[in-house]
């Protein structure tokens, strides 16, 4: 997992951006405190959007029967892993910080917003994850890169059923692809692409 610090200037674009590709996706709010352990607002509820409004400089995370402000938010982090967008991170002066966590769907749009810049054609495919590994590979100078691309669920996604998931790993030069098709709800989709993922880079680290 990586976590990157967004600039306040981006943060507009990010969060109208996000919303169109969360908008229906499941999702978990848990407030981070020291003195309590981090408490679970909301979960697992349908997500509406999350605006930035620079004027009132306040993000609104909108969720089906909840609506949570964030007011003078000072740091917004994004965590990101192979699969994708898996969780938010706000932090501002007075209150604790809050993590959202998006359980449903996050195969889906990681790897389309990703893959828009690197193949033409569908997403949840062979040559989009090979494109993925091998161009991700060519841009950071990585010897071994894993990509993944799938249907989280619960729809299909181009034409292809929910928990299928393909897989690439860029090689020092040579590109092996799989597929595989993992049941159950996103959730479990989601922890078997990432175990399945893990298991391939750890064979080409120690072979």
């Amino acid at each position: 997992m990586t976590a990157r610090k967004l600039d306040k200037k981006e943060w507009q674009a990010f969060f109208d951006r996000i919303s169109k590709l969360l908008e229906g996706k499941r999702a978990e709010i848990e407030v981070a405190s020291l003195a309590l352990g981090d408490q679970v607002e909301a979960e697992w509820l349908p997500l509406l959007g999350i605006v930035y409004d620079r004027k009132g400089d306040l993000v609104e995370v909108a969720l089906d029967g909840l609506d949570h402000m964030i007011r003078k938010p000072r740091e917004i982090y994004v965590d990101v892993d192979g699969e994708g967008l898996l969780s938010l991170e706000i932090v501002d002066a007075e209150e604790p910080p809050l993590r959202i966590f998006f359980g449903d769907g996050p195969l889906s749009i990681a790897t389309r917003d990703y893959e828009s810049r690197l193949a033409d054609g569908p997403v949840v495919a062979e040559p989009a994850v090979r494109a993925m590994a091998e161009r991700a590979a060519e841009m950071f100078g990585a010897d071994i890169v894993v990509a993944v691309s799938g249907a989280g669920g619960p729809d299909p996604q181009d034409d292809q059923p929910p928990g299928t998931v393909w897989f690439a790993v860029a090689d020092r030069g040579t590109t092996d692809t799989w597929q595989r098709q993992f049941p159950g709800e996103p959730p479990d989709v989601l922890k078997a692409t990432r175990i399945e993922a893990l298991h391939a880079l750890r064979e080409r680290v120690t072979a």
